[in-house]
């Protein structure tokens, strides 16, 4: 009983941060000066200042896992949590191991990756696609290696991941290059 109360209670904060998420993509910009720069008792939203549908607590977590952390990358973490959540009531056997290893490698690398080359597109918006995370990690990378050094380690590490979800991106690819 206690197992599945838990997972329910995960299935319901796995749909507040997602509706979190999506609203901060339209109301970010109006919610930003106010997470950046409170003031005495907004956290409380009282007076409604806050856009954001899931209210201030909302928009702290988008702002700090979308705008800080891992940009659109972020919506990994609520389907980890489904997943773990629906483990837990006994209503979908999931290896939670190898899904979080996966859900991981795929979050940072989603964010390296939309960081690097849908970051143009974004120079007006209120958040990076990668977040703050994925731009530092491509700029660290790509002073280290320059640009071409970071699109050929995103391709392998690419690659790599491929290959472990499926043998078959090996027959793929040796019949690209043939």
């Amino acid at each position: 009983r206690v197992n599945f109360f838990i997972g329910l209670l995960l299935l319901a904060l796995t749909i507040y941060f997602v509706l979190s998420f999506v609203s901060f993509f339209t109301t970010g910009a109006a919610d930003q000066s106010l997470i950046e720069d409170p003031r005495p008792d907004e956290l409380l939203n009282e007076k409604r200042i806050f856009a954001n549908s899931c209210g201030s607590i909302g928009a702290h977590t988008a702002y700090y896992f979308v705008k800080q952390c891992f940009g659109l990358a972020a919506f990994m973490i609520p389907a980890f949590m489904l997943l773990m959540g629906l483990n837990l009531m006994r209503a979908y056997k999931v290896n939670l191991l190898k899904w979080f290893m996966c859900l991981m490698i795929l979050m940072i690398w989603l964010s390296i990756t939309l960081s690097k080359f849908l970051t143009p597109l974004f120079i007006d918006s209120h958040f990076n696609p990668g977040g703050d995370h994925g731009l530092y990690i491509c700029q660290t990378i790509e002073n280290l290696v320059g640009s071409p050094g970071l699109t050929a380690i995103l391709a392998l590490t690419a690659l790599a991941f491929l290959t472990y979800i499926s043998a078959e991106t090996i027959y793929i690819i040796r019949k690209i290059l043939n």
